[in-house]
């Protein structure tokens, strides 16, 4: 799969997370697929700041706001 192809696979199922719960489990399970790609952290960390709060929900921009948080501790975990 190519990697904007699986960033916007991964920024839809996102948007649809019930809670932060779901956001992280979601997350979680993709950045396995993402090291069996090769895609980066930092490409869907582009690809969410990409998105405009126009475009989605006061709840779907929450999911992506907690998504982008996330990502970057998980940045900083592996960089330890």
């Amino acid at each position: 799969m190519k990697t904007e192809e699986l960033a916007s696979k991964i920024i839809v199922q996102l948007k649809d997370a019930k809670d932060d719960g779901a956001v992280e489990a979601l997350l979680d399970a993709s950045l396995k697929e993402m090291e069996i790609s090769k895609i980066s952290l930092r490409q869907l960390e582009e690809r969410l700041e990409e998105v405009s709060p126009l475009e989605v929900d006061s709840v779907q921009w929450m999911n992506l706001r907690y998504s982008r948080i996330y990502l970057r501790d998980q940045e900083e975990l592996q960089e330890i």
